[in-house]
């Protein structure tokens, strides 16, 4: 069996999250309206863009600024796993990352708003996380700011992508790109799997996570719930049903860093 020290209990939902995310549910059930006013705006756009309805000249473009990991990468330390830390090392990666995208999504569910057990949540997976990210020689991840809070979304998305306090660099070579994209592709599960249990109709983030999936070698099946739209009303029976998501998921990459494992 392979050692899972440094690694918090994946039944977050029995712990305090768990009734944060309640209190999360009840109140994006009361912003119910505007979600679904927002989904339909979105919806009416992507068809007008498709439907060649708005010109591509009043598109914005992209304008992300990758960040410059040059420097951090050639004074870092130099470290060379053998095969059964990099097999290890993979589900260590994915739950940093998605320990920040739970975070980061809690954050942004509760912007504007003060509840201590969301303060309590927080400090309890910032702890863990530096905690998990110091037993790999790594800074701890941080929570993007908002900037505005109608883009708080794309602004994670965006954060992640570019890579700003160089996280993803530093696992990629001090493990594998695949592994830089396995907690890339955590944080947008881990901000996924808060989002959908008070908006279970919008899956969010389905691209990066088909993306990062990709690269990291996760089979389509394994994540691709996360991309369904869901049945469940808001609350727990969505609590639930994220719950088996992120047990799923986790269970995969468990097996992964199992000795005989083979290679993804």
């Amino acid at each position: 069996m392979p050692s899972n020290a440094g690694l918090p209990s994946f039944k977050w939902a029995q712990s305090r999250p768990r009734q944060v995310l309640l209190f999360v549910a009840i109140v994006w059930a009361i912003a119910g309206a505007f979600q679904i006013l927002n989904y339909g705006v979105s919806s009416l756009l992507d068809f007008a863009i498709q439907d060649n309805r708005i010109p591509d000249t009043l598109l914005m473009p992209g304008t992300k600024k990758f960040a410059d990991c040059s420097g951090v990468i050639r004074t870092g330390p130099q470290f060379r796993p053998d095969s059964v830390a990099l097999r290890q090392a993979r589900l260590k990666v994915y739950v940093l990352g998605r320990l920040l995208g739970q975070a980061a999504g809690f954050r942004n569910a509760m912007a504007g708003n003060t509840n201590p057990a969301l303060e309590a949540t927080l400090t309890q997976l910032e702890q863990t996380r530096a905690k998990l990210a110091s037993s790999m020689g790594l800074p701890t991840p941080g929570v993007p700011p908002i900037h505005h809070i109608a883009m708080v979304l794309p602004e994670f998305e965006e954060y992640i992508q570019t890579d700003p306090e160089c996280i993803g660099a530093r696992i990629a070579a001090r493990y594998s790109a695949q592994h830089d994209a396995l907690y890339r592709f955590g944080a947008f599960a881990g901000h996924s799997l808060v989002s959908r249990i008070a908006s279970p109709f919008d899956p969010k983030f389905v691209n990066d996570l088909r993306y990062y999936g990709n690269v990291a070698g996760i089979p389509d099946e394994v994540w691709y719930p996360l991309a369904v739209p869901s049945r469940s009303a808001p609350g727990a029976q969505a609590i639930a049903e994220s719950d088996a998501i992120a047990h799923r998921i986790t269970e995969y990459l468990q097996a992964q860093a199992m000795p005989d494992a083979s290679p993804p």
